[in-house]
């Protein structure tokens, strides 16, 4: 098998179905992205985007052993944040073989509306 495929279950459990790495990304920056207080960090150019397929080309990362997402922080403080969005990349990854690969979140911005309630 590749290494740009995982084996996850599938519906009905009529075995393993698989998933490419653009797959699993999408997947987790899905996940991620529905964590309240972060925002997927994509490029401002158009053509960065086009070139990363799309949004979550930039904001996620997939290799052999290390899933990487960046972010953007909305509101503070960061560790119940980054639990949560933790938390969720690591239930996408469920049933893929980067389910044990460790998952990195880097903030590499602070919004302006973290600092507001401050």
């Amino acid at each position: 098998m590749s290494s740009d495929v995982a084996p996850v279950s599938s519906p009905g459990g009529a075995g393993p179905a698989v998933l490419s790495r653009s797959e699993v990304r999408d997947l987790v920056a899905h996940a991620v992205a529905s964590a309240a207080g972060l925002s997927l960090l994509v490029p401002l150019r158009k053509e960065a985007l086009r070139l990363a397929g799309g949004d979550e080309g930039m904001a996620v990362s997939v290799s052999e052993d290390l899933v990487e997402v960046r972010l953007v922080a909305h509101r503070l403080p960061l560790p119940p944040l980054l639990e949560r969005a933790g938390d969720l990349a690591r239930a996408a990854l469920a049933g893929t073989q980067w389910a044990v690969v460790p998952v990195r979140l880097v903030v590499a911005a602070l919004a302006r509306s973290a600092f507001d309630d401050r």
